[in-house]
């Protein structure tokens, strides 16, 4: 009687194979059984639909569809993930309200500036434990010891799940003290959060986390390249260049000395850039540059760098199972001051490891190893791990959140057009929330509507 009149039909069997026809129809029965806890289900659902104000897909979906929203094929499903802040299938008045602060995905300069951000945090406390522990602090004592991507996944995956929603993000930066979350501005979370949510599934796993290495690493590539054309731009060539900022004639230049003319000299108006640029060309880690490294720097190509950085990927390929197992060869490579069981590289591959590696690979690529050594130690620790190590082969990344960006950005605008036009000419009081409103248009449309409980 619960069932609507096009399913009020039973199939009975023609035989029942020699057996009596009750033990036949017991399957009927416990059919029968669960028809009728599942209409008391769905009365109950309707009846506490007051109770339960969130919007599942199929609300959602359907909602958007009877208000008139034009882009419900296109961007519905998508704009869902999205707002699924707690990620538990349905969207709630609060998550919704999150439109009014984003506008897409986080850009990749803005993923560089986290990345500096978690340098710095990590730094600060790796300082703050050496004065506990009574160690003196000197500017080469401070060098982070580890992974700071690494150690932030552990601070935020608490539970060993190897899933981070965007509440347990959250969480972690805040205890981390990151000026977002400690503002309580869920809408720059969220925006950092879809960068770094590469499936789109409204969580984040740990290879997904380690493409924040790579994805700085893209940005950093442009940030060197903005300081070599300033320098250009400025002495004509970059020998010049070198000429008028070693001022003391010591022919290298010290990373304070750097920073302080291209600061105070020069009036460059990014220091991130000079750092990143500093970083990227003191390839062999004696915090100086010399009159070669700026050569260096003047004839860099960027697009060549990518191209031996995914040659270097393909090789391993042909050698090895996996990068997993590649990476585990070049542990195998470590030099004799690296084999230390307590030396500072016990984590990872440090940069003469690297480049021994590579020779016992075989590979010849046009760009100096040292080189591909920094751009996949994004992170500045002198050393790389497993988890950087295969951000090798994932260089298609930087592309794909291009897509993504560009899909959500235009998802989040067409909404944002949608609600606007949609609440002007709905009556409203001068002190309901627009979003607000809208999710409880989206509810009022799909109200009583049995098929999408």
């Amino acid at each position: 009687v619960a069932l609507p009149e096009r399913r009020r039909c039973f199939l009975l069997p023609r035989e029942c194979g020699g057996k009596e026809l009750p033990p036949a129809m017991q399957s009927l029965d416990q059919q029968i059984c669960r028809i009728i806890m599942s209409a008391y289900g769905q009365k109950n659902a309707r009846d506490g639909r007051e109770k339960y104000r969130n919007l599942n897909f199929k609300q959602w979906r359907e909602g958007l569809s009877r208000l008139g929203y034009p882009d419900v094929d296109a961007y519905a499903e998508p704009l869902f993930k999205f707002l699924d802040l707690s990620n538990n299938g349905s969207i709630s008045t609060s998550e919704l309200k999150v439109m009014q602060d984003v506008s897409g995905p986080a850009s990749l300069q803005d993923l560089d500036e986290f990345r500096i951000w978690l340098c710095a945090s990590c730094q600060r406390r790796q300082s703050v434990q050496m004065i506990q522990a009574g160690i003196p602090i000197s500017p080469k004592a401070v060098l982070l010891t580890s992974s700071p991507v690494a150690d932030l996944w552990k601070r935020m995956d608490a539970n060993g799940s190897g899933l981070v929603s965007f509440g347990e993000f959250k969480r972690g930066l805040r205890k981390m003290r990151h000026p977002a979350a400690l503002e309580g501005n869920s809408g720059r979370m969220q925006e950092l959060f879809m960068c770094l949510d590469l499936r789109s599934e409204g969580n984040i796993t740990e290879e997904d986390f380690h493409c924040l290495n790579v994805l700085s690493a893209k940005f950093q590539l442009d940030r060197l390249i903005r300081v070599r054309n300033f320098l250009q731009e400025r002495f004509g060539t970059l020998k010049a260049a070198f000429k008028a900022i070693d001022e003391n004639r010591s022919g290298s230049l010290s990373k304070e000395e750097w920073m302080s003319v291209m600061k105070e000299k020069q009036s460059y108006p990014a220091p991130e850039d000079c750092s990143a640029c500093f970083q990227f060309f003191d390839k062999d880690g004696i915090n100086g540059l010399s009159g070669k490294d700026f050569d260096l720097l003047g004839n860099f190509d960027e697009e060549r760098l990518l191209d031996d950085t995914g040659a270097l990927y393909e090789h391993l390929c042909d050698k090895f199972v996996d990068l997993e197992e590649a990476f585990t060869a070049f542990l195998h490579q470590r030099t004799a001051s690296a084999q230390k069981p307590d030396g500072p590289s016990s984590e990872g591959i440090d940069a003469k490891d690297f480049i021994a590696a590579c020779k016992s690979v075989q590979f010849r690529g046009t760009t100096d190893p040292r080189l591909l050594f920094n751009f996949l130690d994004a992170m500045h620790v002198g050393r790389i791990t497993a988890a950087e190590f295969v951000q090798m082969g994932k260089l298609g990344a930087v592309d794909d959140l291009r897509v993504r960006t560009e899909l959500m950005r235009g998802a989040i605008s067409s909404l944002k057009d949608f609600a606007a036009k949609y609440l002007e000419g709905q009556p409203q009081s001068k002190q309901e929330d627009p979003w607000a409103a809208m999710h409880q248009a989206l509810r009022d449309a799909t109200h009583g509507d049995l098929d999408l409980l």
